[in-house]
C-alpha cells in the first residue's frame, strides 16, 4: 500500500531526520490503524528503541495487518490488543490489561533515568497512571487525544496536550467523523429495514452535534439530549427547537418510545437491561463514543441471539439491535476508517507533540502555532 504522508512529512521537515529520540520510553494506547502505524515507524527512525516503545491497542479498532507488521518491528504490543470475550466489558478488561502493562514497563525500565512519555486514547491509561502515584514518581510527559478522555482526566492537574480539544481537529477533522458516523448509520438503518428512523443522541457535542446536523440535513428526525446541561434539543424536519429542563431520566420515562434509533457519544452509562426491554420494536443501539458503556452491552451480548467473538457483529435481544456489538460504529477493522488524508492530521498533531514533549527542554522544540499552520495548510491544499 502506497501512501504520502505530507503531514508526518511537515513534522519531520521541522525537526529533521538526525534528530534522535534518545533515553525515551514511550507508552501509548491507540487505535491500530495503518497511518498510526506510520507514526511509530517514523518514531523508530528518530531513534526511539523499539524496545522502549510499549503499546496497547483497543481491540474493536485493531487491524488484524496492521497488528502483524507492528509486531515485527519488534515493538512490545498486548496481547490485549487482538482478544475479545463479549461476556466481559471492555472498559474493566481494558483497565486490568492498562494495569499490568505499566506494572511490566515498570519492572523492565529504570524510568527514573528516562523521559516517560504516556500517550493516550481515551484517559485509562494516563488515570491508572496517577491512581498508582506514578505521576509523583517519574517524569512523565502526558498526551491525550480524546473528548471522553479529556472529560476524565480534566481535575487531575496534569500538564498535558489534548488533541481532541484542540482547535485544528474540531474544525477540520470532526466533520469528517461526523459524515463516517452518518454513512454508518444509514448503513445499519438500510441493513435492519428501519422504514419510518426516528433519532435520539444522548450528548450533543463534539461528534453528537455533528450526527444531529446531518440528521436534519438528510430530513431524519433527531433529539439529542445533553447530559451535561440537562436539557434536551428537538430537530424536526422544520428545524423547530425545543428546551426543557429535564434530567435524563425524566426525559427517558416520557420520551423514549418515540425512537427506534438511540445513539450514544456520552463516554458513560446511561440505559441499564431493564431500559432495554421498555423499548419499543425495533430499535437500535449504536455507539459514537469510545467503549461499550453506555448501554448493558455485556447482558445483551451475553443473551444475545448470536454468540460468536467476532467484534465487529450486530447482536439483536428482544426489541433491540446492538449495532457492532456496541463498540464504536466508527470502527469495522479496517486499515483506516475514514480516508489517511483525513486522520493523517490528528496523527500529525500526536507524531508532532511526541516529538516536542521529548525535546522540550531542548534547543530543537518547535512552537507549535508556527507548525500549526502548516499542517493546516497541507490539510487544506490535499483536500482542495
Amino acid at each position: 500500500m502506497k501512501n504520502n504522508f505530507e503531514l508526518l512529512n511537515t513534522v519531520d521537515e521541522f525537526y529533521g531526520k538526525k534528530t534522535k529520540l534518545e533515553n525515551t520510553v514511550l507508552i501509548a494506547s491507540q487505535h491500530l490503524l495503518w497511518t498510526q502505524l506510520e507514526m511509530f515507524k517514523r518514531l523508530l527512525a528518530h531513534n526511539l528503541e523499539a524496545d522502549k516503545i510499549y503499546v496497547i491497542w483497543k481491540n474493536y479498532s485493531t487491524n488484524k495487518e496492521v497488528f502483524a507488521v507492528l509486531k515485527k518491528e519488534w515493538i512490545y504490543v498486548d496481547p490485549a490488543s487482538n482478544e475479545f470475550d463479549p461476556k466481559k466489558s471492555f472498559d474493566g478488561r481494558f483497565d486490568n490489561k492498562i494495569q499490568k502493562l505499566l506494572d511490566k514497563v515498570e519492572r523492565e525500565e529504570n524510568l527514573k533515568k528516562n523521559k516517560v512519555i504516556l500517550l493516550d486514547d481515551w484517559g485509562h491509561l494516563l488515570q491508572i497512571a496517577v491512581e498508582k502515584g506514578r505521576k509523583e514518581k517519574y517524569d512523565i510527559l502526558w498526551i491525550e487525544q480524546t473528548s471522553s478522555g479529556y472529560n476524565k482526566i480534566k481535575e487531575l492537574e496534569l500538564d498535558y496536550f489534548n488533541v481532541a480539544r484542540s482547535h485544528t481537529k474540531l474544525t477540520y477533522e470532526t466533520p469528517f467523523i461526523g459524515d463516517l458516523c452518518m454513512e454508518r448509520i444509514i448503513q445499519s438503518i438500510e441493513k435492519h429495514k428501519i422504514t419510518d428512523p426516528k433519532c435520539l443522541v444522548v450528548w450533543c457535542w463534539p461528534i453528537g452535534e455533528a450526527i444531529i446536523i446531518r440528521c436534519k440535513k438528510m430530513w431524519i428526525p433527531c433529539t439529542g439530549f445533553d447530559n451535561q446541561k440537562k436539557e434536551w434539543k428537538s430537530f424536526t424536519q422544520t428545524c423547530d427547537m425545543h428546551i426543557s429542563e429535564k434530567h435524563f431520566m425524566d426525559f427517558y420515562q416520557e420520551k423514549i418510545k418515540d425512537f427506534n434509533i438511540i445513539i450514544g457519544a456520552t463516554g458513560s452509562n446511561i440505559l441499564n437491561i431493564e431500559h432495554i426491554n421498555e423499548l419499543w420494536p425495533k430499535v437500535l443501539l449504536m455507539s459514537a463514543s469510545s467503549s461499550d458503556r453506555e448501554f448493558p452491552s455485556v447482558e445483551i451480548r451475553g443473551n444475545a441471539d448470536i454468540k460468536e467473538k467476532e467484534i465487529h457483529t450486530d447482536r439483536t435481544y428482544k426489541n433491540s439491535v446492538l449495532i457492532n456489538s456496541w463498540f464504536p460504529i466508527t470502527f469495522h477493522g479496517n486499515y483506516h476508517e475514514v480516508s489517511q488524508k483525513i486522520i493523517e492530521l490528528t496523527v500529525a498533531l500526536l507524531y508532532w507533540w511526541v516529538m516536542h514533549q521529548a525535546f522540550k527542554n531542548n534547543k530543537k522544540t518547535i512552537p507549535f502555532n508556527m507548525l500549526n499552520a502548516r499542517l493546516v495548510e497541507w490539510f487544506k491544499e490535499r483536500l482542495s
